[in-house]
C-alpha cells in the first residue's frame, strides 16, 4: 500500500519543518502532489466522494452577513497554504464547476452558485461537525450550509436586527434542519431494511 501511496505522490509532508521558511521548503525536491486525481480517469461517483472527503477534511462553511443584508452568505472555504496543493485543488474543483478564489492560506468563495453546486454533490460528508470554537458548533456543516440556502429564499433576515440575533435566528433554522434530518433516520430504522 506504502508503494502505491508514494508513486500517486513521492511525500506527503506538506509544510517546512521546524526551523525551515516556507521559501526554503518551496525549492526542495520532491514536493507533495494531487495531479494523479487530475490525469486519471476515475468513476464519477469516486470523484464526487473525493471532492465531499476533500472538503470534509480541509473545508469549512461559514454565514456571512453583510451589513445591509436580509441574507447571510455561504462563506465556504477549503484550507490549503501549500502553493502547488492549492493550484492543483482548485483545478480538482473547477473540474465540477466549483470555482474559488485563492488566498495565502486557502481557496474560498461568498458565491450561491458555488454552495448550491457543492451542495448538488451532497455537500460535506454526514456526520461532518461544525469547528468546536464556531458559534454553531453542536451542528453538522451540512445543517448550517442548508439553513444559509434556505434562509436566502425563504426565509428574509431583518436586516436592522444585531449581527448576534442574525447569527441566533441562523442557528434555530440549522437546528431545526439536524432535527428533520434525525426525524428521518429514525423513520428509516424504524422501518428496517427493504424487502428484495
Amino acid at each position: 500500500m506504502l508503494k502505491d501511496l508514494y508513486r500517486f505522490s513521492p511525500t506527503f509532508r506538506t509544510k517546512p519543518k521546524r526551523g525551515q521558511t516556507w521559501e526554503e521548503y518551496n525549492k526542495e525536491e520532491p514536493q507533495p502532489t494531487i495531479q494523479f486525481l487530475l490525469e486519471s480517469e476515475q468513476p464519477e461517483k469516486l470523484r464526487v466522494f473525493t471532492l465531499r472527503l476533500a472538503m470534509s477534511t480541509e473545508g469549512a462553511i461559514s454565514p456571512a452577513f453583510r451589513s445591509d443584508a436580509r441574507f447571510p452568505y455561504p462563506h465556504l472555504l477549503f484550507s490549503c497554504k501549500h502553493p502547488i496543493l492549492k493550484a492543483q485543488w482548485r483545478q480538482y474543483f473547477i473540474t465540477f464547476g466549483i470555482h474559488f478564489k485563492p488566498t495565502i492560506e486557502q481557496l474560498e468563495t461568498h458565491q450561491l452558485k458555488i454552495a448550491e453546486r457543492f451542495l448538488e454533490l451532497g455537500g460535506f460528508l454526514d456526520g461532518i461537525p461544525v469547528q468546536e470554537n464556531s458559534y454553531y458548533s453542536g451542528l453538522e456543516r451540512n445543517d448550517v450550509l442548508h439553513a444559509i440556502m434556505v434562509n436566502r429564499r425563504d426565509y428574509p433576515i431583518d436586516q436592522t436586527l444585531p449581527l448576534a440575533e442574525k447569527h441566533k435566528r441562523l442557528r434555530e433554522k440549522a437546528e431545526q434542519f439536524a432535527k428533520k434530518r434525525e426525524s428521518k433516520k429514525e423513520r428509516k430504522r424504524e422501518a428496517g431494511p427493504p424487502n428484495n
